[in-house]
């Protein structure tokens, strides 16, 4: 349950998902976009608690480690993104973005 309470700080302070993506729907593909929206808009934290977010309710997709690996490593928070595309790697092997 803490993780609902850290990703709910991610809804405050016009970070809502209306925001950046109106009449959004909860999916994997939603989250991680409004995830990553918040990377390009340099909110990094943020994003973060999304894509934990995200890996609660789709823990097999991969997108979501990669781009939590993305977000750790732009905080230079190496280990933490290493262990991040190492679970995409888990998930899928195959996967070529966790693969660099």
């Amino acid at each position: 349950m803490v993780l609902f309470s850290i990703s709910i700080d991610a809804f405050s302070q016009n970070d809502s998902i209306d925001t950046y993506i109106p009449d959004m729907k909860i999916s994997k593909d939603n989250l991680n976009t409004w995830g990553y929206t918040l990377i390009q808009k340099g909110k990094i934290e943020k994003s973060i608690e999304i894509f934990k977010l995200s890996d609660h309710f789709f823990p097999q997709n991969t997108n979501t480690f990669d781009c939590l690996g993305i977000a750790y490593a732009l905080l230079d928070m190496n280990s933490e993104a290493l262990k991040s595309y190492e679970i995409a790697l888990k998930i899928d092997p195959e996967n070529t973005y966790a693969k660099r």
